[in-house]
C-alpha cells in the first residue's frame, strides 16, 4: 500500500496547472474558487505531493488499503 496525503490546499489562481498535476497522479475531490484563491482537497501519493506541501491548508495523513 502506498502512503497517501489527503489534504485541502490552497492554490493560488495563477497556480491553476497545479489542478491538473493533481488530477494526473491523485484525485482531486472538491474544488471551490474562492477571492483568496483555489480551494481543492485532494488525495494523493507522498512522492507526487511534495511539490504541493507549501500550499497545504489543512492535512491529515491516510494509509491506502
Amino acid at each position: 500500500a502506498s502512503r497517501q496525503l489527503a489534504a485541502t490546499l490552497l492554490i493560488p489562481y495563477e497556480q491553476a496547472g497545479l489542478l491538473d498535476q493533481i488530477r494526473q497522479h491523485g484525485r482531486l475531490d472538491k474544488v471551490e474558487y474562492r477571492q483568496d484563491g483555489i480551494l481543492a482537497q485532494i488525495h494523493m501519493p507522498y512522492s507526487q505531493a511534495r511539490s504541493l506541501k507549501q500550499y497545504i491548508y489543512i492535512a491529515q495523513k491516510q494509509q491506502e488499503r
